[in-house]
């Protein structure tokens, strides 16, 4: 209430802009067989109550039982209304409720973007008792549980005259970062999956970097094997250095099983480890694979291989689960600083691929000729950073990060090196901050994944409650430019 309020004290300062040259705004509602005479009663007099009153309301087609038309001459109504002729169009179901600043402050967007396509703002979902819940943010780096695809409330030019998801991706998108449009809680349609082009099946080689811990390596190759369906996996293994008794025995007894064993002795680093690897391995595809980690479930690698293949993509992740079954990562939201976070989110209705800001090391896919031409890992980055530092790259050389949740496997997070709040690993985390910092410094602040409203700690889910000040000045400029959603 507070943020609302304020937002409504924040457009009336705007109205100097506003009076000389706002726009005109059509508004369009077909109610369903489904809508009731509640819901479309609370969608006018939202609109009512908006402190900017430069617009028209038509409604189409058959109104719900005992709803009255509003005596206000900016609403028409009847089953052969015409659209309202405005400069900007925008679509509204029964039940949604815009904020009293709502229109104000799209109107405002317009004036200071007069090139601009479409104007969005973000949304909540609204209960049949009036509360809200789940933040639906354009922004952000997964569609809304509820609607699969792109959230949030639109208006398009007058000369589009189309609906609020129908062809926005691509064109020039200005988005305001603020809560404006509180929908009731509805399902679409599930999201298209996107397909590889039929061809050969490419070779795949798994490049695993381990010392010692010999229980894990065993359980790793054994899963490996015995719990994936792919045809013709080829077996990398990059010894740093093993010393236990137990870990060289299996390391032979692997390399006699067919495995090809890489010895590299010296300190850890991550980075050159798997450089190695891939440098010695075979196939056109090559995965990178901790050894804490097990394969559950036979068809994940050929949800990563498909992933792959796809246009433009570049890295592609796994869903890593813990052994009770939580998600550990299903991605990785990034940030200034910089900061990481993983995603968790484990949506059945979220679609198989997806795109997303990062993924980890632990499990990851890339083409060979990728990994070649973006001169691997970097070996200045030993432990930490050193697969969000490559995934960086990969998207500022126009590539795509991908998540294929289809590929499920289990993660025995930090079972195989000390966590990075170990006193001994400090010093090496601030320098690979720094490094990180200072490389991506202008990519990580302006995060298109991250909504300036989400944190970065809670894995892009949570509301920052110091986010409406820092949002603010976005508001005031006109809204942030997407290129697409």
């Amino acid at each position: 209430m507070e943020t609302g309020r304020a937002l409504v004290a924040a457009a009336g300062r705007l109205f100097p802009v506003l009076r000389a040259v706002g726009p005109r705004i059509g508004l369009v509602i077909e109610p369903g067989p489904g809508d009731n005479k509640e819901q479309l009663d609370a969608t006018v007099a939202s609109l009512s109550g908006q402190v900017y009153g430069r617009w028209r309301l038509v409604l189409c087609g058959s109104l719900p039982a005992g709803f009255v038309l509003p005596a206000d001459p900016r609403i028409t109504a009847g089953p052969d209304a015409l659209p309202p002729q405005a400069g900007w169009i925008g679509r509204l179901e029964p039940g949604d409720v815009l904020s009293p600043a709502a229109l104000a402050l799209l109107g405002y967007a317009i004036c200071r973007r007069p090139w601009a396509d479409a104007v969005c703002c973000d949304e909540d979902r609204r209960r049949d008792d009036g509360s809200c819940v789940e933040p639906a943010l354009s922004g952000r780096c997964f569609p809304a549980a509820a609607r699969p695809g792109v959230p949030g409330f639109f208006l398009l030019r007058g000369k589009k005259r189309r609906g609020r998801d129908d062809g926005v991706a691509g064109e020039r998108l200005v988005h305001l970062p603020a809560i404006l449009c509180h929908r009731l809680m509805r399902f679409g349609p599930p999201v298209p999956e996107e397909r590889a082009a039929a061809g050969p099946t490419p070779s795949v080689s798994v490049v695993i970097a381990t010392r010692d811990r010999a229980e894990l390596l065993e359980r790793c190759v054994r899963s490996l094997r015995g719990c994936t369906d792919y045809p013709a996996v080829e077996v990398v293994l990059v010894d740093n250095g093993s010393t236990e008794p137990a870990a060289l025995a299996l390391l032979d007894r692997l390399a006699r099983d067919g495995c090809r064993v890489l010895r590299r002795p010296g300190p850890f680093n991550w980075s050159a480890l798997n450089n190695d690897g891939v440098a010695d391995a075979t196939s056109g595809i090559v995965v990178l694979m901790n050894n804490d980690v097990q394969c559950v479930e036979p068809g994940w690698l050929r949800a990563m291989v498909g992933a792959c293949l796809l246009p433009g993509a570049g890295a592609v992740g796994a869903l890593l689960r813990y052994g009770d079954g939580t998600v550990q990562h299903a991605g990785v939201v990034l940030g200034p600083g910089p900061q990481a976070a993983h995603l968790r989110c484990d949506d059945p209705r979220l679609p198989p691929v997806g795109e997303v800001p990062a993924v980890t090391g632990a499990c990851m896919a890339v083409r060979r000729t990728v990994f070649e031409r973006m001169g691997g890992l970097d070996a200045a980055l030993p432990v930490t950073w050193n697969d969000l530092d490559f995934c960086l790259r990969l998207r500022r050389a126009g590539l795509r990060v991908l998540l294929a949740r289809d590929a499920v496997l289990l993660h025995d997070e930090l079972g195989s090196r000390t966590p990075d709040t170990d006193p001994g690993n400090r010093r090496q985390l601030e320098r690979s901050r720094i490094l990180v910092a200072s490389r991506h410094r202008a990519a990580l602040r302006r995060e298109r994944f991250l909504h300036p409203l989400l944190t970065v700690e809670s894995g892009g889910c949570c509301l920052d409650p110091a986010a409406p000040r820092r949002t603010w000045p976005i508001l005031r400029g006109g809204g942030r430019v997407v290129r697409r959603l």
